[in-house]
């Protein structure tokens, strides 16, 4: 009877015993996994942070208090300009064009003119202007200082031509003034402002300068 009682208790101890030896390597391999699913988690999201931290950093322009930018998200051009100061430009979809503020002095090359008393003489002139809209500046124009030379030029041809040689020489204010006025006019849906056109310089022919 002691001996059916022991192999009984023996019985079932092992099926209570063994499922759990048999279970332990499973634990373990189980642990094991979690371990380097967290750790391979961890590694992805540390290395997605860095590349979000590098492109916001690679995003970033700076813009002095004289410059304004202009910029494009995919081909269309935002609502006002941005600046000065820090600006994100979030590339590829995005693009910036700078655009200075301060007044640029641009000699306009001398002019052969004709007066309108048919003497001819050749005329240089200085052309002060600076951007006020530096939305129009970039849609409105290819390269608005280019523009503004070439129109300088042409002016200067057309209002020089107008005079005499003596209102020429005489009333050098007036024609300033009425340069201004032409160049101004002409600029102004470039989003530019001219300031000052001043006349620098007259050669007479030389014969009248002998005279």
């Amino acid at each position: 009877m002691r001996r059916k009682i022991n192999e009984f208790l023996a019985r079932r101890l092992t099926v209570l015993i063994i499922p759990q030896t048999q279970m332990q390597p499973w634990r373990w391999q189980c642990s094991t996994a979690f371990f380097l699913f967290c750790l391979t988690l961890w590694s992805t999201m540390t290395i997605a942070a860095g590349i979000v931290v590098l492109y916001l950093l690679s995003c970033v322009r700076i813009l002095f208090e004289y410059q304004r930018a202009v910029v494009f998200r995919l081909g269309r051009a935002r609502s006002g300009p941005r600046g000065p100061g820090l600006v994100l430009v979030f590339w590829p979809i995005e693009r910036m064009v700078r655009v200075g503020l301060r007044t640029i002095v641009q000699e306009v090359p001398p002019q052969d003119v004709i007066t309108r008393d048919n003497v001819s003489v050749i005329v240089n002139a200085v052309v002060y202007f600076r951007v006020v809209d530096s939305v129009k500046a970039v849609l409105a124009v290819e390269d608005y200082q280019f523009a503004t030379g070439q129109l300088s030029q042409t002016s200067l041809r057309s209002i020089v031509g107008q005079v005499e040689l003596d209102e020429l020489l005489s009333g050098r204010e007036r024609i300033n003034a009425r340069l201004r006025a032409v160049l101004d006019e002409h600029s102004q849906p470039w989003g530019i402002e001219v300031p000052l056109v001043e006349i620098k310089q007259v050669d007479l022919p030389d014969h009248m300068k002998r005279a």
